[in-house]
């Protein structure tokens, strides 16, 4: 915050904070830098009565738009947020917003900063660099001892990581050092299932990489609840969404449940727990 102060200070005396006024909305449908539609910005303000499960994914998809872009200082605009007939969320105009690089220190805090802003005004829990390490503490305080509390390392980037230190036999370790060359070009725009999948570390490479949904099958309910939570965490790192479900249940029932069609079954260290008959089937 001592940071942000500064750079504020900064951005007044050199006139780098910018005010953007717009002919048409920026909703939440809509990439920053498209031309302007041409509608003019109707809508409604927010009150916290519209919070919702669908305002919650709203604000997610505005937010990350934006960010994807290097555009930051969403939160003095929050007076200008309107929800248009459709159930899209909708910035009439910006101000004070600043246009970089979605990268680097600078552009993390700046981000932060607009995602404490939305959650205080709507009561919302968007993730944040806080948020996520506090939410992976409570997690880890509930996993048992023993060796999957530290299992399947997952390197989020910017310092946000679960597990051991990544090595190369197992996590996002393994994914990078020899899974992903031959299992990424398989997955490509494929819907997948994944039988075994622990936390997730895996499923969550093969998204990364171009699939175009993958479920997730895993025994422990606490490992698949490690694996929903890991799954938000790299959705708000990449500032995007990405098509992963987690079931909860033994990878057998993938013989008789209905999860609809799949191009690619994968089984990464998990066959060799069943008897053969059952590997066979």
């Amino acid at each position: 915050h001592l940071t942000q102060r500064a750079w504020s200070a900064f951005d007044r005396l050199s006139g780098a904070a910018s005010r953007v006024r717009l002919d048409s909305p920026l909703r939440s449908a809509d990439l920053p830098g498209q031309s302007p539609t041409g509608m003019s910005a109707i809508g409604r303000p927010v009150s916290a009565a519209d919070v919702s499960a669908e305002f919650v994914r709203e604000c997610e998809r505005l937010f990350n738009a934006f960010h994807r872009q290097g555009i930051t200082g969403l939160r003095h605009s929050l007076d200008l947020l309107v929800l248009t007939p459709g159930g899209q969320l909708a910035f009439t105009r910006l101000q004070q917003v600043r246009a970089g690089r979605a990268r680097g220190i600078r552009f993390m805090v700046e981000r932060d900063l607009d995602r404490e802003a939305v959650n205080a005004r709507f009561g919302l829990s968007l993730l944040t660099e806080a948020g996520v390490r506090l939410a992976q503490a409570r997690l880890r305080e509930r996993l048992p001892e023993g060796w999957f509390r530290d299992y399947a390392p997952i390197d989020f980037g910017g310092g946000v990581s679960i597990g051991m230190f990544p090595s190369t036999d197992s996590g996002t370790g393994r994914w990078d050092f020899f899974n992903g060359e031959v299992v990424a070009p398989l997955v490509r725009d494929r819907r997948v299932v994944d039988l075994g999948s622990n936390n997730g570390s895996l499923p969550l490479m093969m998204v990364r990489a171009g699939a175009r949904e993958v479920v997730a099958v895993e025994q422990s309910p606490l490992l698949a609840e490690g694996a929903r939570l890991n799954h938000r965490i790299l959705q708000w790192r990449d500032m995007r969404e990405y098509g992963l479900q987690v079931q909860v249940g033994d990878m057998r029932e993938f013989l008789s449940a209905d999860w609809g069609r799949f191009d690619v079954v994968t089984a990464f260290c998990s066959l060799y727990y069943l008897p053969e008959a059952d590997m066979a089937a």
